[in-house]
């Protein structure tokens, strides 16, 4: 073969080859696979653990609690134990705490582009942010929210490239509540069940100020124990035999 034949062989041979997919694409074949891993009825436990300081204003707080979701969605929640300023409460103010939870389910602190409802609500993008825990294979989408609110917010998801899996999401808030001056929020993914993949941790930190004061809050949230379902009733009957 000729050199010219070469070249002509190695053009067409790169031409062929498809270009890879966009960010956002991406993004969509990301939660397109959460989405449909999380059909059914799941149940998981909820730790969640707060500490606050300030000056006066120092605060515990740990909340552990057992949550059931139909297709994605949280439909029940039941409180097991919590703990304020190193006391546990009492059984009557966790049963009125149940009562306002039964009443008013907890919702998400913020609309993360993990959702399909939430993609159309943030821009993709392609980062090459050094990134030296970042998994072989891995690449990381950055993602910007086009609502600059206390809502949504800016950050960068480490994505398994071969299984469009997130190993991890880091978020930062376009908009923070008053007195904050920075708040980030970084999410850990992994197996929790064979065919399901979801957050495992999530932690928030949180620095702020009130005229020459300071201070910080920071709230860490695991979630284990997860388990399917064949119908409503099952779980719920699972959430009520669940121990602290």
């Amino acid at each position: 073969m000729t050199v010219f034949a070469c070249l002509l062989a190695l053009a067409t041979a790169g031409a062929t080859q498809p270009a890879p997919p966009d960010a956002a694409s991406v993004a969509a074949s990301v939660v397109r696979a959460l989405d449909a891993q999380l059909r059914g009825v799941i149940a998981f436990r909820l730790r969640y653990t707060f500490e606050e300081r300030g000056p006066g204003h120092d605060k515990t707080a740990a909340v552990d609690s057992m949550r059931l979701l139909k297709d994605g969605e949280l439909i029940a929640v039941r409180l097991l134990r919590e703990v304020q300023n190193g006391k546990t409460v009492s059984a009557t103010d966790l049963a009125n705490d149940q009562a306002k939870v039964d009443k008013q389910l907890p919702t998400d602190d913020y609309r993360l582009p993990i959702t399909p409802d939430a993609l159309k609500e943030y821009q993709f993008a392609y980062s090459q942010a050094p990134c030296d825990a970042c998994p072989a294979g891995s690449v990381q989408i950055a993602f910007t929210s086009l609502k600059r609110d206390t809502d949504h917010g800016d950050g960068i998801a480490v994505v398994d490239r071969a299984t469009y899996r997130i190993v991890r999401l880091d978020f930062h808030p376009s908009a923070l509540p008053a007195h904050a001056d920075s708040g980030t929020i970084a999410m850990q993914f992994g197996a929790v069940l064979p065919d399901l993949w979801d957050v495992t941790e999530t932690t928030q930190h949180y620095t702020g100020h009130m005229l020459v004061f300071t201070g910080w809050g920071h709230v860490v949230q695991t979630y284990d124990e997860y388990r399917r379902f064949a119908s409503v009733e099952e779980g719920t009957k699972a959430l009520a035999a669940a121990v602290p």
